[in-house]
């Protein structure tokens, strides 16, 4: 019933606030490629290291311990100065733009390494 809807905060009702669909799925979009690339990382990088490039397996799993927690500490940092250094392209694609070079480069590097390979190289 038109009379029973529910408002926001402001008086409006919630359905003039609702975005649409395809904007939605825009702001989901840079999931897609991290996803992509993470779960590679996840799954097939700790066999890798451990059988052809003759790391331990334990080293490998110390070495994405290690990653997960310097993530507690950079992730709400980070999250804080992109909320506060905006651009003409908004809050986060600046962020974005700048930082898939270095994404790619890593990629590639953890992919491809040097033979003579030490845990230090990991990081």
């Amino acid at each position: 019933h038109p009379s029973l809807k529910r408002l926001n905060t402001r008086g409006d009702t919630m359905s003039d606030n609702r975005l649409p669909r395809w904007r939605i799925a825009m702001f989901s979009l840079p999931a897609i490629p991290m996803s992509a690339l993470g779960l590679p990382i996840m799954v097939y990088l700790p066999p890798f290291y451990a059988g052809e490039m003759g790391l331990s397996l334990t080293m490998v799993g110390t070495i994405f311990l290690i990653a997960r927690f310097w993530d507690v500490f950079t992730d709400p940092v980070l999250g804080i100065v992109s909320d506060r250094v905006p651009s003409r392209w908004g809050r986060r694609r600046h962020w974005i733009a700048i930082s898939t070079p270095f994404l790619m480069i890593s990629a590639y590097m953890l992919f491809m390494p040097s033979d003579p390979l030490s845990a230090m190289w990991m990081f």
